[in-house]
């Protein structure tokens, strides 16, 4: 077998889903037999990227791109097996998609049933994934964040599932709706700018509408929005309610961190996502305190935890990753 002739154009098939189903199960059997064969697929898959000609010409995707601090993907190039599932760390597998930030795309594929794909998009803690879609939505996730979808989303069948945070800017599609399902409600598009954050550590799921129009399907019931709304759900309670949309909502999408009537307990959680961090209180009564915070030049951890001392009148400690509040 000529690896440069057989196999290496089916991984580029691969990579710009085109390939067939019986050549895609070559692709994987060539990727079994060794781990020098996964390492020689990196760097088609580079080599397939720098082929591709992607225009994000669209003036108000590069007004957010240049607000966008990126940071260069991180693949990996080792893949486990668990359950007979294999789990492959791709850039474009099927999709015509580019993530820039701090996040990677997990393709998993089932080897029992080949029809089953899903792709999963992540930003770790203390970093961003910014992504297109294959509909062309494009996608800023915030740290801490997964966006997931199978290889059947396409034009009519726009489905995926986000953990954590995310700023959507949904591409119109005449009958064909777009749905982010949450860990408390779906959220309906049919075009549209909006912010959904659905952390699994949060008690609330929050959902806030720039532009456009959006259906929250809650339960039996359907809430209609209008921009400048937030929808705020209690998983714990169960209680959802509108509010008017506050300034602080999107902040991080501009880089900034911006809050109104914090706690330092809820922002000890932020901020420990934001930068990879762990943010001890170790004083209880420091834990509900409340104040207002603006903060807009890429400020570091310590100068943030230097700002809430003043704040709060607490002593800050560092032991590697964790900070100590007192």
């Amino acid at each position: 077998m000529d690896i440069e002739k057989d196999i290496k154009p089916l991984a580029f098939r691969y990579f710009g889903g085109e390939i067939s189903r019986a050549d895609e199960t070559q692709l994987f059997n060539f990727l079994k037999q060794d781990k020098a064969n996964t390492i020689l697929f990196r760097q088609w898959e580079k080599e397939w990227i720098e082929t591709q000609a992607y225009n994000f010409s669209d003036k108000e995707w590069e007004s957010l791109e240049r607000r966008i601090l990126a940071i260069e993907a991180v693949h990996q190039n080792d893949f486990t097996k668990r359950n007979n599932r294999w789990i492959w760390l791709v850039a474009a597998a099927a999709v015509m998609l580019v993530i820039i930030g701090g996040g990677a795309m997990k393709y998993f594929h089932d080897a029992n049933k080949l029809e089953a794909h899903y792709f999963t998009t992540e930003a770790p803690k203390g970093e961003r994934s910014k992504l297109v879609l294959p509909d062309g939505t494009k996608v800023l996730l915030n740290a801490g964040s997964k966006l997931n979808y199978s290889n059947e989303f396409n034009n009519t069948n726009r489905k995926v599932e986000l953990i954590g945070e995310g700023y959507f800017e949904v591409t119109k599609k005449d009958g064909n709706d777009f749905t982010v399902h949450t860990r408390g409600y779906d959220v309906v598009v049919k075009g549209t700018k909006f912010d959904v954050a659905a952390y699994p550590s949060d008690s609330v799921v929050t959902t806030t509408l720039m532009e456009g129009k959006v259906e929250l399907n809650y339960g039996k019931k359907i809430f209609a929005m209008s921009p400048g709304e937030t929808m705020s759900l209690n998983v714990n309670t169960g209680n959802i309610r509108k509010l008017s949309r506050q300034p602080q909502t999107n902040a991080w999408v501009d880089n900034r961190i911006e809050y109104g009537n914090i706690t330092l307990w809820q922002l000890a959680s932020i901020l420990s996502i934001q930068y990879n961090v762990n943010i001890h209180i170790d004083n209880k009564k420091l834990e509900m305190k409340t104040f207002n915070i603006s903060l807009r030049n890429h400020e570091s951890i310590f100068e943030i935890m230097s700002v809430i001392s003043e704040l709060t009148g607490a002593k800050v400690s560092y032991k590697s990753k964790d900070i100590y509040l007192d």
